[in-house]
């Protein structure tokens, strides 16, 4: 399995009170990693939704999606129960309960991730158009919902990851072949050498072989040997 996480980028709308005030928008209040608490945060003053804009996710074809989940940091700052929750904007609907939150500990941040197994606009599995923000029933908009803001809930941070099965395919001709692998955040290039060619794969953030060796395990090469590619 990989998974892709996207930090907020936008507003997608303006309901939460933000610290510090200015700048009022309110998604740079929630996107540090790892979080500033109480530096910068926002704040339910009413029971509404926050969701936030993103840069779409890149999923390959073919790949098979797990689940989109929603990470979100948050605490009260009274002793009375209140609730939050993660909300979803999927194909022009809004999805503000299907998590049940939790009523946050008072001066005292949590965090607290749910996933959402299938598409709530379609009820069956997330597709990797879905994901990537593709057709009628896209990923549009993530964050959270409060229906009780008395006291109120705050969240410092909050971002949304998919997990899914990366699709491999194996093109060539001869005694050359490649293969396409799908991880995000690329830094570094490594081949798999083999007596019929080579593949080429994305490692993980931290450059990890370990994930040239899972390819090679994977499309079951008889011999192989794992290297960077220096070019």
């Amino acid at each position: 399995m990989a998974t892709q996480q996207r930090f907020p980028t936008g507003d997608y709308e303006a309901n939460w009170t933000v610290f510090p005030a200015s700048p009022i928008t309110r998604w740079d209040k929630v996107d540090e990693d790892p979080p500033d608490d109480n530096t910068s945060y926002i704040n339910a003053t009413a029971a509404n939704a926050q969701r936030f804009t993103f840069t779409a996710f890149a999923i390959l074809a073919g790949s098979a999606i797990n689940f989109v989940q929603v990470f979100y940091r948050h605490k009260k700052t009274a002793s009375q129960a209140c609730n939050i929750r993660s909300a979803l904007r999927v194909g022009g609907t809004n999805y503000l309960t299907t998590d049940p939150g939790v009523n946050p500990t008072n001066n005292v941040w949590n965090n607290r991730t749910f996933n959402y197994t299938v598409n709530p606009k379609t009820g069956v599995a997330w597709t990797v158009d879905d994901v990537n923000g593709v057709g009628g029933n896209a990923l549009q908009a993530f964050g959270l919902n409060s229906s009780d803001a008395s006291p109120n809930p705050y969240c410092t941070e909050c971002y949304a990851i998919v997990d899914y099965s990366p699709s491999q395919t194996i093109s060539g001709a001869g005694n050359i072949a490649s293969a396409e692998i799908d991880f995000d955040k690329i830094r570094q290039l490594w081949r798999i050498k083999w007596i019929a060619g080579e593949i080429v794969c994305d490692p993980d953030a931290h450059g990890d072989i370990s994930r040239a060796r899972w390819v090679a395990k994977h499309v079951r090469l008889p011999r192989y040997r794992v290297y960077q590619n220096k070019t």
